[in-house]
């Protein structure tokens, strides 16, 4: 099979108030007209794990709306003082530094870190799979958890581009987000003919009484050899890989031989990851993060894939009916409205309003792009608050604070949209919400995020 991937540079614009052109372009004529082949670059402890599961997403969500409440700048950007935000957002991206396993760069910034778990799959590939980042205060390293923080944290760098350059933390974030995606590059095997065969899930065991599981250790001990959790199906996490790759391929995109290695790989996984014949999600091989469906993964996928390649073809995938009734866009829950590891369908619908609202391809696509504007309008207004405090998003759930940070998030992004669009607000019913309501909302929920985190640890 093979697949147009255009050698146009990858372009992306800062998110910038008041004053903003579209976050990822494309442009389908600037296509080349030579294709390249496609190819694969192949490279009860359940009271802890769940919070601390959550804390990876809640830091990663948390450091994006930071970024986005840093101060306003304007081109050239200049290096601002510290301010709350910027103390804030540098302390949390050390959390992925101390995550980091393997063999540690130069660069990395935890002095009381060194090398570890560096045998991991060594009997598995040849590749080795050493790398990547720990889940939490375990040793396990889960591919779908990792690629949604990477994806996510992606997705920031590209919105505000120039605010982590003022504060002097674009290359450290950068080099955070390329630790992940070389993991990615590695995480799974293809034939002589760039189709995907398998993917590797997991190392470490989680879901029994092992080391990884329920011991708490430094890292630097582990000095055995650990082998992958393999799967030849997993539809949802080969797509979240993709969704990451293609996203993490726009930041890097002035490093055009990189870029394209991280866009081809993404589209042999996606291709991996809607093949009719692997299904179905492989719920049983990880007990501890269920995915409820594959759907919203592949809308979410191919939405950035359309973004990195400009191939119509994602485009058409994304704004397929059938595949948004498969994935529950027209009988939606609230559960459905709340952004996480597990539910993409909010992130892919307000990607799909920046789509329309900047670059507009038109018809056949524009039916259902309407239809996900109006969705991300209508998720936008389930996050209201209503009597004060910290809202409750999560129905007893685990991860409180994860799903409060992600709607904070999305309602952020949303009413940057807005300031781009060059709209007051939106309706909620026969409600007028201006934008600066959504801004009151997203400062309150940071203070009350930070003051829980501090009082319940």
């Amino acid at each position: 099979m093979e697949v147009e991937l255009p050698r146009q540079q990858l372009t992306t614009v800062d998110l910038e108030d008041n004053d903003r052109q579209p976050m990822l372009s494309t442009n389908e004529n600037t296509e080349a007209s030579t294709s390249r082949r496609r190819r694969c670059r192949c490279t009860s402890r359940d009271s802890v794990w769940y919070p601390a599961g959550g804390l990876a997403l809640f830091l990663v969500a948390s450091f994006i709306l930071l970024a986005s409440l840093i101060r306003n700048h304007r081109d050239p950007p200049r290096i601002l003082p510290p301010d709350e935000y910027t103390v804030a957002l540098k302390k949390a991206l050390l959390f992925f530094d101390a995550q980091m396993s393997g063999v540690l760069p130069s660069s990395h910034r935890i002095p009381w870190r060194g090398n570890s778990a560096t045998k991991d799959g060594r009997l598995s590939t040849p590749r080795g799979l050493v790398g990547g980042y720990y889940d939490a205060g375990d040793n396990t390293k889960t591919t779908f958890l990792m690629a949604h923080s990477v994806a996510l944290l992606s997705w920031s760098a590209i919105e505000y581009k120039h605010k982590y350059i003022a504060i002097r933390e674009y290359d450290h974030v950068r080099d955070i987000i390329r630790w992940g995606l070389d993991y990615f590059l590695r995480s799974f095997d293809c034939t002589s003919g760039g189709s995907v065969t398998e993917i590797y899930t997991r190392v470490g065991n989680a879901n029994d009484d092992t080391h990884d599981g329920i011991c708490w250790e430094r890292p630097e001990v582990i000095d055995y050899i650990r082998q992958p959790t393999i799967s030849h199906s997993a539809p949802d996490i080969a797509a979240e890989m993709a969704a990451a790759l293609a996203v993490g391929s726009m930041v890097f995109n002035d490093d055009r031989d990189y870029s394209l290695k991280l866009v081809e790989a993404a589209v042999s996984l996606f291709y991996f990851a809607v093949d009719s014949g692997r299904r179905p999600s492989p719920i049983t091989e990880d007990q501890r993060h269920q995915s409820s469906g594959f759907h919203d993964e592949h809308i979410w996928a191919s939405s950035f894939l359309y973004f990195a390649t400009g191939n119509s073809s994602f485009l058409s995938f994304a704004t397929d009916e059938q595949i948004a009734k498969k994935a529950g866009v027209f009988g939606r829950s609230r559960d459905s409205r709340v952004l996480s590891w597990d539910r993409k369908l909010p992130g892919a619908a307000l990607l799909l309003r920046r789509l329309r609202v900047f670059i507009n391809p038109g018809y056949p696509a524009e039916d259902m792009l309407r239809l996900y504007h109006g969705v991300s309008g209508d998720n936008a207004c389930s996050y209201l608050r209503q009597f004060g405090g910290m809202i409750v998003l999560n129905n007893g759930t685990h991860g409180h604070l994860q799903h409060v940070v992600n709607a904070v998030f999305t309602a952020t992004l949303f009413a940057d949209y807005l300031r781009a669009e060059k709209v007051p607000g939106w309706y909620c019913g026969p409600n007028f919400i201006g934008v600066e309501d959504l801004d009151q909302f997203a400062r309150s929920q940071v203070i009350f995020e930070y003051l829980y985190y501090l009082i319940n640890g």
